[in-house]
């Protein structure tokens, strides 16, 4: 499969004149007397998560270049797509630290809700309209254009006008775009589909930006880290949207704009300083946020000035200090409500004359741990009793929230010979009973599917999210079954996929997926992919049957299976043939979930979290039924 790397675009433009105003009431500021403000600061909008999340890896980049430098070198080593990345450009871990050594630390930036809704409207068109740039492209123009057909000056005023439209009177501005329109796939190129593909996430994405792979300019890490004499940004707004062209079985596609600004007018030139940061539940305990851990409505009251604010849905916030008395140099923060309940905390904060400054809120997560949250099978539907049959099982005493699909046509962008055209799928309960059905995912539920960033790329795919009642008690689980089957009795191969939607802190979970469908060659082996999320690494049984179907009436049972497992970056993490000669033989018998078969492989694997692939073949390049299965063996 064909690799490619996207570039990123970066523009900048100011400052522009002053427009006349009424001097007395466009600089006078009112001093007021010392105490807690009593105006809610509105201004920061309600970012994302990874909007909140590209933030935070901005502002602690900014604090620190060098270190960032040595973050973004690690990831040669621990990142296949930016190892990719690096190798293409040319770019070299040594150098990027070097680089970075020799940068100083500047001041972080606040977030602006005019900004936000600039960044988000030009990431939306970016995905919307498949392209990557300031402006969308002319007719007919090179596709090899950065610009689009467009001049400079064009651009500049087209990102001006969008400001304004924003509502953000700028003085300066400068804006960053990103798209991803290409699939990587971190995996040796064999020439079969044994990989797991991956799109580059908004991490990778600021990776890009920071590196500057394939821009000698490094415009983008000008923008970001103020280099070279350009502009000190006090705010920007980070837009984050689906790319138009995500493929299938890959949740995290972004397109990415960032856009910063200084204001003009009493502000012009950034006069008025902010106290900037975020506040979350170290669940992952990093030490530094991610999404998901925003601490949502926690009042942020300083002691001092006009502003207090009350932390975003993703944790963040900001409070413009205006009104302090001259001379101030600490502020006290209080910290009350929300994720606190009934807890105050009080932290105080040195100010650095006009430049922003940083006040994390950090909290203690639970404790380490972690959780399957994605079960996935491709396989090959056929008709009758060779349509394709996911089972999984739900535990815990909550029901559980899953978002389940099934992707056939997007398929074949991916090189899949002989892709399910038109799938069908159905959930049904342990007693056959129809709990939900979906033809086209757009049908129904098309806002929620969006809204969790899983919908899938072609109309003619299937998802649909269901709300599962677990089994009668805490240790006995509730069965479901995913029926897939072609419309007009078609086949192909196509991809079931089971994903976890609720929070870590929902006390149930899927503990077992398992499919039976064909096994065939080439293209139409059986794969399962399973995606560990946490801190902690996870034991998971895996299992391939073929011969013990039989004797339940499966026709043409796949007579001596095989199993593959290989982690995100293709290796290989074990195999397995007949489960009895395998390293997991007396574990299997320990768990009661040794095959009945001696000819069928199975395995007990501890795994860290990441994502993982399970293929299923026939020995000797045979074919059959099988059923292959993923358990959570704690």
């Amino acid at each position: 499969m064909k690799i490619g790397m996207d570039r990123c675009n970066s523009m900048s433009g100011g400052p522009r004149l002053l427009r006349h105003f009424g001097m007395t009431a466009a600089i006078f500021v009112s001093v007021l007397a010392q105490g807690a403000p009593t105006t809610q600061y509105a201004d920061y909008g309600d970012p994302s998560g990874d909007e909140q999340y590209v933030l935070e890896l901005i502002n602690r980049a900014r604090a620190n270049p060098p270190a960032e430098g040595v973050r973004l070198a690690a990831l040669y080593t621990s990142d296949p797509l930016v190892k990719q990345a690096f190798d293409q450009y040319g770019v070299t871990p040594a150098k990027v630290i070097s680089d970075f050594a020799t940068y100083a630390p500047v001041p972080p930036l606040a977030m602006n809700g005019a900004l936000l809704a600039s960044s988000r409207s030009q990431a939306n068109d970016q995905g919307s309209f498949d392209y990557q740039g300031h402006l969308r492209p002319l007719t007919g123009s090179n596709s090899s254009d950065p610009f689009g057909g467009h001049s400079v000056g064009e651009i500049q005023t087209a990102i001006g006008a969008r400001f304004d439209a924003a509502g953000y009177d700028w003085n300066t501005f400068g804006e960053n775009v990103y798209a991803s329109h290409h699939l990587y796939a971190a995996y040796p190129s064999n020439g079969n589909l044994d990989g797991y593909f991956v799109l580059p996430t908004v991490a990778f994405a600021h990776a890009a930006f920071m590196v500057d792979w394939g821009v000698p300019a490094l415009s983008h890490r000008t923008a970001i880290l103020a280099l070279q004499g350009s502009s000190v940004y006090k705010e920007a707004g980070i837009g984050a949207a689906q790319s138009a062209s995500k493929p299938a079985g890959t949740p995290s596609a972004v397109v990415l704009t960032e856009d910063f600004g200084i204001t003009r007018g009493p502000d012009a030139n950034g006069s008025t300083p902010y106290i900037v940061g975020v506040v979350y539940t170290d669940n992952d305990a990093d030490g530094f946020y991610t999404q998901g851990e925003g601490a949502a409505g926690v009042t942020v009251m300083p002691d001092v000035g006009v502003y207090f604010a009350v932390t975003s849905s993703a944790g963040g916030f900001a409070i413009p200090l205006k009104g302090l008395t001259p001379g101030t140099n600490i502020v006290t923060l209080t910290f009350t409500g929300g994720a606190l309940g009934s807890r105050q905390i009080v932290q105080s904060v040195s100010l650095d004359g006009s430049n922003n400054v940083k006040a994390d809120l950090k909290l203690a997560g639970a404790p380490p741990s972690s959780r399957i949250v994605n079960l996935s099978t491709r396989l090959s539907i056929g008709t009758d009793s060779n349509v394709g049959i996911a089972g999984f099982v739900i535990k815990g005493t909550t029901p559980k929230r899953v978002l389940i699909r099934v992707l056939g046509p997007s398929l074949t962008a991916f090189g899949v010979q002989g892709a399910l055209v038109d799938p069908y799928l159905e959930v049904r309960d342990s007693a056959g009973a129809l709990v939900q059905a979906n033809d086209n995912w757009q049908d129904s539920q098309k806002d929620a599917i969006n809204a969790a960033n899983l919908a899938p790329p072609n109309n003619l795919d299937c998802a649909l999210i269901v709300t599962l009642p677990p089994g009668p008690s805490a240790t006995v689980g509730a069965s479901y079954t995913a029926v897939v089957r072609g419309n007009a009795s078609q086949q192909g191969v196509a991809l079931v996929e089971v994903y976890d939607l609720d929070d870590a802190a929902i006390n149930s979970h899927a503990v077992n997926v398992s499919t039976r469908g064909r096994v065939l060659l080439g293209d139409s082996v059986m794969i399962a992919g399973i995606v560990i999320k946490g801190t902690l690494p996870r034991k998971v049984v895996i299992r391939a049957l073929g011969p013990t179907l039989t004797p339940f009436g499966v026709v043409g049972a796949l007579p001596d299976p095989t199993i593959r497992v290989a982690n995100s970056s293709g290796a290989t993490v074990a195999t397995n043939d007949d489960w009895r000669n395998g390293p997991s033989a007396a574990e299997l018998q320990a768990l009661n979930l040794a095959p009945v078969s001696e000819k069928e492989p199975a395995l007990v694997l501890t795994l860290d979290p990441g994502a993982y692939t399970a293929i299923v073949s026939g020995t000797g390049n045979t074919t059959g039924v099988a059923l292959v299965e993923v358990y959570d063996a704690e």
